[in-house]
């Protein structure tokens, strides 16, 4: 596992159905017992300015158009977190690290 892999993860309260979610923590903090995760959304209403959208292709797993919901980072234990079906682009990485930024308050 890698940074802007997506792994389905069961999440707690309304977002606890399996989802795919993708991996945003350090590559230094993988010896831990959780992962930092941002849960994807396929509802088309629920596209924000600070929520990336990604499109479904072969390398990321995705099947509907999805979008990042960033301001959703939670901490899943790994035991929660099932198969990787894929990961997000270099480009959209770089994206997703500035909507994060956004989110969190750091730009």
């Amino acid at each position: 596992m890698k940074r802007g892999d997506i792994l389905i993860a069961v999440l707690s309260g309304d977002y606890g159905k399996p989802r795919p979610a993708v991996l945003v923590q350090s590559q230094d903090l993988f010896d831990t017992e959780s992962l930092v995760l941002c849960p994807l959304t396929s509802e088309p209403g629920m596209a924000a300015p600070f929520r990336l959208l990604i499109q479904p292709s072969e390398a990321n797993g995705l099947q509907h158009a999805s979008a990042v919901m960033t301001e959703k980072l939670t901490a899943v234990p790994r035991r929660r977190c099932r198969d990787r079906i894929g990961a997000l682009t270099e480009s959209e990485l770089r994206a997703l690290d500035a909507s994060l930024m956004f989110v969190l308050g750091l730009t």
